[in-house]
């Protein structure tokens, strides 16, 4: 390799004893039949990628740097490799890939490569190549030569540059040298001309292509009786970096998951039934399950949730075992049901007693401290269990005891939250509230009183007091009146602004007795109370008081007579009677004069008599009487 040591920094692939990655896709290659093209500088992602894990342990030509595989289509395989350098000056590169159909991965078939020079600085394919050769298993050397070859042909078989055309072999891809170069032979092979079962196993360079690998091989780039192990990690609720130790010889692996999933660099191991894998699980993680599948079918190994790793794990010669671990992120979670005891209240003092059931309801466990927040009462937790396993619940409980606001709100509405711990992070449940309604009674009780026990004339003023009272159970509140059906302004104090239950306020009126009050015998007048709860106005019971006239009916007689004197018989005397009602009641018609000398028939009390006699007033009722001579005789 001319000046090739002198141009490259040493650089290691990620993994050092090998990296690869798993491919889904399929390159299509083309005879030789152009000129050089452009340096190809990926190798495609469709090929599961070998790196040789010492860089320059061989020299020049001898040194191999990478291999890959393809063998996503069901009639063609597609295999590369790599020589470290892109000189060969005076020499060729030769190299042979090596394929297995039996377990013990002794070589079965080759397909071998020579590359020299081409024109100026390109690297081509030697004429004649590639060629396949069958070898025989059961050598001394089965593994990294192929045994007494012969001659085999590979069918339809192409071969080329790796992603690109032409004839230049040249790459811009060495895994060891920042910007080095190497030369990567393509080779896409009729899967029909290998024997049933093979895979590639290795790639070793050799003194000569010419004789299929049947001598002593300068560089492997895969030691000898080796197979590869890949690490899927497969992610629910998101992403992150996971490590992992491959024993035995500790060996590690990262893996970034993106979209859920990633693929770690395969470990080159040899073969072998005592493998085994863990996942270093971080603690916002859960490792729900693994398992490992060979390349030809089948699982193998045992999986330990406790150990979180898979055990007993075999790798098979030149076949990829792979290894699915499954992790769910970390979702602590907590849920709240709230209840109370009761859904209704009626007094002030009465307990409503709640209990908060707070459920682990995420995917880990829960530590104290266990709490729950509520606006409107303290609330005691036990803090055992710990920890609260999935689907675990406890009961916090607390009480509140009703006061005169509760009732006078119409409801209690307290709302919750409870809370525990992960990892040092406190968790929140949901937010829930419980709402109980009070069964308010607003009741205004009107007590109406006088001080007057009766009345006995036109004038006298009566006072009235009317005690309204807050009989029910939320608060009343002003303005408070009196509705009277005898009084029209009944006066109530503006203060207090609010009516307690049990507390009143007296509210105060005043009448003037009439002429048909003292007439009626008494005053009964109804009243009734009012008072506000919120905006509706609350009537009291009918109150009604009476009070009683002290009624004197009382009739005044003044008699008079017209005529001084008689003095014949026949003569007529005219008589006045003046009936003046001197009581405190009307009086009513008809009148009537009882005269002992002057027979009713004689007496006149209907013209222009007044149906009624009001105190003081009076009427005249007359009447004649005829002198006999007996009145003559007597003398009077």
């Amino acid at each position: 390799m001319v000046g090739s040591m002198a141009r490259r920094a040493r650089r290691w692939i990620a993994g050092g004893a090998g990296v690869g990655v798993l491919v889904s896709t399929a390159v299509v290659f083309g005879p030789l039949t152009s000129p050089a093209s452009a340096v190809v500088s990926t190798i495609p992602s469709n090929y599961f990628t070998i790196v040789d894990p010492v860089a320059d342990d061989q020299p020049n030509q001898k040194d191999l740097s990478q291999m890959g595989r393809d063998d996503t289509s069901a009639t063609r395989l597609k295999i590369f490799w790599s020589w470290d350098d892109t000189s060969f000056t005076a020499q060729t590169g030769d190299a042979c890939a090596l394929f297995s159909a039996t377990p013990d991965g002794h070589t079965t078939f080759a397909i071998c490569g020579e590359v020299e020079n081409g024109s100026g600085s390109t690297v081509v394919l030697a004429a004649t190549y590639p060629r396949g050769f069958t070898c025989d298993p059961t050598g001394p050397h089965p593994l990294d030569r192929c045994e007494s070859s012969t001659t085999a042909s590979i069918g339809s078989t192409t071969s080329g540059p790796i992603g690109g055309s032409g004839t230049d072999l040249v790459t811009a891809t060495d895994p060891h040298h920042a910007a080095g170069n190497d030369t990567t032979l393509a080779i896409d092979i009729d899967k029909t001309a290998l024997p049933v079962g093979a895979d590639l196993v290795n790639v070793c360079s050799y003194p000569s292509a010419a004789n299929g690998a049947n001598n002593d091989p300068s560089d492997c780039i895969v030691t000898p009786g080796a197979g590869f192990l890949s690490i899927v990690k497969n992610t629910t609720g998101g992403d992150g970096t996971f490590d992992f130790t491959v024993n035995p010889g500790s060996i590690a692996r990262s893996v970034t998951t993106a979209g859920g999933t990633g693929t770690s660099t395969p470990v080159v191991a040899a073969h072998g039934t005592d493998f085994s894998v863990a996942e270093t699980v971080p603690s916002d993680w859960l490792l729900s399950g693994a398992s490992c599948a060979l390349q030809g079918g089948g699982s193998t190994g045992t999986f330990s949730a406790a150990q979180e790793k898979v055990s007993s794990v075999e790798l098979e010669v030149g076949r990829l075992t792979t290894c699915t671990f499954s992790d769910t992120a970390a979702s602590p979670e907590l849920t709240l049901d709230k209840q109370a005891d009761v859904s209704t209240y009626a007094a002030v003092g009465d307990t409503i007693s709640y209990t908060y059931d707070v459920t682990n309801s995420g995917n880990v466990p829960l530590t104290p401290p266990y709490a729950v927040s509520d606006d409107k009462v303290t609330v005691t937790c036990p803090q055992l269990p710990d920890p609260l396993a999935l689907n675990g619940s406890i009961q916090c409980t607390a009480s509140h005891d009703v006061t005169q606001a509760d009732l006078d709100a119409g409801s209690i509405t307290n709302t919750a939250t409870a809370s525990a711990n992960y990892n040092g992070d406190t968790v929140e449940s949901n937010e829930d509230s419980v709402t109980v309604t009070a069964v308010q009674g607003p009741e205004l009780t009107l007590d109406k009183a006088s001080p007057d026990l009766d009345y006995d004339h036109v004038g006298q003023v009566v006072s009235y007091t009317y005690d309204l009272t807050n009989s029910g159970n939320v608060t009343l509140s002003a303005p408070y009146s009196i509705d009277d059906d005898l009084i029209a302004s009944v006066s109530c104090p503006p203060d207090p602004a609010t009516l307690a239950p049990g507390d009143g306020v007296q509210c105060t009126a005043t009448y003037t007795v009439t002429q048909a009050d003292l007439d009626a015998g008494s005053i009964t007048n109804n009243a009734t109370g009012h008072a506000q709860f919120g905006n509706d106005v609350v009537d009291s019971n009918e109150d009604s008081v009476t009070i009683g006239a002290a009624q004197n009916a009382s009739l005044h007689l003044a008699k008079d007579v017209t005529e001084s004197s008689y003095d014949h018989a026949g003569q007529v005397l005219h008589y006045t009677y003046t009936l003046t009602n001197n009581g405190n009641v009307t009086l009513n018609s008809p009148y009537d004069i009882d005269d002992d000398l002057i027979a009713d028939a004689h007496i006149d009390c209907t013209t222009n008599a007044p149906s009624t006699l009001a105190p003081t007033e009076h009427y005249d009722c007359t009447g004649t009487y005829t002198v006999t001579q007996l009145d003559i005789d007597a003398g009077s």
